[in-house]
């Protein structure tokens, strides 16, 4: 979820940064060009409200000087900010919402500079720099929590946020981060108290800080990456902090295995271990970088170069020069986190392999489109008023209302990343991508195949009931699912059987195994309709 906020506000940036307005010339958005303050409503009547002297609304009637009003657009404002003494642009705003939010970006390989960029890949050749380190550590798709630990004159005291809770300046031992109910599982943080406790006893004002992952069993996290953990196991990756190899064979047990950072670091392979392509295209790629500097490009230029014209073939590389995941050796590595030290400065980033970044972009849109019910009050949004008959609490009838409106090109949804758009971009690309064992897919190849036949037989048809088919095969697979289990409690004093009934979530995504293929004549046939261009 990080990911997308950081990827819906950059392109708000974006598109900000490109609209008109400036000096009253009107933007993109359509009707948004009207002067500030002119014919908007309000009150439970919707009266218009006027800004003259001479208005017969009392209320309304300006006082005093009459006032220099603007007539640039709220694109210009978004930009720029309001009037003098509530000046604000976007830009800012976006900023203290990101710090308020915690959103804080990890910087990737375009946010470096041009030297830094070289001493990375001149690193991965196997060049030696001079007063420049690397520390890089495998990136694991789990979840991100920061432990404070505090010693104090009755015991440790603890405090847990996750990635998303704690932000750039917090500090972990504040007070809320001890009481906080929803960073890390309930039964995580038991463990780890009770365990830590017998394995170390802080001194009173001592303070430990600790970075994990903690990865559960595939089936209870919607990860993009399987490492076969069983359901009952829990893995721990202690990436940050002091930690030895001694705390963590005394914390195992029970269903938690602890890891350190020197099981998940990552070496790069070395010249003389690389096949003659990989050391080939990490050449080319140096000297991409380094011809790039005699362009003067600016830093939103160079970032695009490098998202361009290197991540791309870098990603590729990635398992060659790192290997497979350290949890599982059949699992891709999602990604490696360096660390890159010089004197007293140090930048830290990450990049993610091409595994993991083919599978991430073509479901993410969509998990995050399934993973919350659609509100009833988008109903107005459907043209279509028969799909209000099929009703539903996850919304569902909102989405086969706005994906019927998609294929028949009504209203606004043909634009990009609607609900259509989402739909038929993921067939697309899941069919058109390599698949790699042990990344997960919301369909087997069977299901993809039927869920392919489903939307075209919706568009052959437009019947409302073929598109509810559609909308709640994908509910069946995407969202996380739930089911209950009774497990048997003996017999009551009437010799009755009792149970006790507990709701298990769990996500039903499929694993590949093998080389499985997506490509089948059903998705050539939507890809076809050429409806997602």
């Amino acid at each position: 979820m990080q990911d997308i906020y950081e990827k819906v506000f950059e392109r708000l940036l974006s598109e900000f940064s490109t609209m008109g307005g400036v000096g009253g010339a009107p933007g993109n958005v359509t009707g948004v060009a009207a002067p500030l303050g002119a014919g908007p409503k309000a009150g439970s009547r919707g009266e218009d409200i006027y800004k003259k002297s001479t208005a017969t609304d009392k209320k309304h009637r300006s006082k005093g000087k009459k006032k220099k009003t603007y007539t640039r657009s709220v694109q210009y404002y978004l930009k720029h900010g309001g009037e003098k003494g509530r000046k604000r642009t976007f830009k800012e705003n976006f900023n203290i919402f990101e710090s308020n939010l915690l959103l804080e970006k990890t910087d990737r390989l375009s946010d470096l500079s041009p030297q830094e960029v070289l001493n990375f890949l001149g690193h991965l050749k196997g060049d030696i720099l001079k007063d420049v380190s690397f520390d890089i550590s495998e990136k694991i798709s789990g979840q991100n929590t920061t432990i404070g630990i505090k010693g104090t004159a009755s015991g440790n005291e603890y405090y847990f946020a996750l990635k998303s809770q704690l932000g750039k300046d917090d500090d972990i031992f504040d007070y809320q981060f001890k009481t906080r109910g929803a960073a890390a599982s309930r039964r995580f943080k038991y463990y780890f108290k009770e365990t830590y406790d017998r394995v170390r006893q802080l001194s009173p004002g001592e303070e430990i800080v600790l970075g994990v992952e903690i990865v559960k069993g595939d089936k209870s996290k919607p990860d993009y990456i399987a490492y076969g953990v069983p359901s009952r196991q829990t893995q721990v990756a202690v990436f940050m902090g002091d930690f030895t190899k001694e705390d963590a064979k005394a914390m195992t047990g029970s269903g938690i295995v602890f890891l350190t950072s020197d099981d998940i670091k990552k070496s790069p392979a070395g010249n003389e271990k690389l096949s003659k392509e990989v050391a080939d295209s990490l050449d080319i790629l140096y000297n991409k970088v380094k011809e790039s500097l005699s362009l003067n490009l600016n830093k939103k230029q160079f970032a695009n170069f490098i998202k361009l014209k290197i991540l791309p073939d870098f990603r590729k590389n990635i398992t060659a020069l790192f290997g497979t995941s350290s949890l599982n050796t059949l699992s891709p590595i999602e990604g490696i986190a360096v660390n890159m030290s010089s004197g007293d400065d140090s930048r830290f980033f990450k990049v993610h392999s091409e595994e993991f970044e083919n599978i991430q972009q073509a479901q993410t849109y969509l998990y995050s489109e399934f993973k919350e019910p659609r509100n009833a009050s988008q109903e107005k949004n459907i043209s279509n008023k028969e799909f209000l008959s099929y009703k539903d609490k996850f919304g569902n009838y909102i989405r086969a209302g706005l994906l019927y409106d998609y294929v028949n090109n009504i209203g606004r949804q043909r634009k990009y990343k609607s609900l259509g758009f989402l739909i038929f971009s993921f067939i697309r690309q899941v069919s058109e991508m390599t698949h790699f064992e042990n990344t997960r897919v919301f369909f087997s190849p069977e299901e993809f195949k039927l869920l392919c036949s489903k939307l075209l037989n919706a568009v052959k048809s437009n019947h409302p009931a073929d598109y509810i088919d559609v909308i709640k095969f994908l509910g069946s697979s995407i969202p996380k699912q739930e089911k209950l289990i009774k497990n048997y409690r003996g017999k009551d004093r009437h010799g009755k059987p009792k149970f006790k009934t507990r709701i298990e979530t769990e996500f039903v995504w499929h694993t590949i195994t093998g080389n499985e293929n997506y490509d089948c004549p059903e998705a050539d046939q939507i890809k076809n309709l050429n409806f997602d261009i």
